[in-house]
């Protein structure tokens, strides 16, 4: 079971965003997962599903910096010295994981974990 904010829940239902970026994983590959957010308040409320069964197809450990994202498997995504492209492929991550921006995902991540973060992402 993968808990999730609202605001993730129509990007997670049209299929934009099929992965999220976890501290830990919790589930490995093949695994059935279950997508769930609160009907209320975390904890004091239902689990409303948004998605199940869905099957994880992969775990990534990943970094992520103001500069960029490291896929440890060898894939590293930066947007130092506004190159286009690399700022492109930063904006494509973030809007995968549900956010608007590579900026709103940095700003995010830092409020909520400071960087640089360490964590895996899991797709499914």
């Amino acid at each position: 079971m993968i808990m999730f904010q609202k605001r993730f829940v129509s990007k997670i239902l049209s299929g934009v965003k099929r992965t999220t970026i976890r501290t830990r994983a919790r589930c490995g590959v093949a695994d059935d997962l279950s997508l769930r957010f609160w009907e209320d308040k975390p904890y004091r409320s239902k689990h409303v599903i948004i998605r199940e069964p869905v099957t994880c197809l992969m775990v990534i450990p990943v970094r992520i910096t103001v500069h960029g994202v490291a896929l440890i498997r060898g894939l590293t995504l930066t947007g130092i010295d506004s190159e286009e492209r690399g700022m492109e492929m930063l904006t494509c991550f973030a809007i995968r994981e549900g956010f608007d921006s590579w900026t709103d995902l940095v700003e995010w991540f830092q409020s909520a974990h400071g960087l640089p973060y360490e964590g895996e992402l899991i797709h499914w």
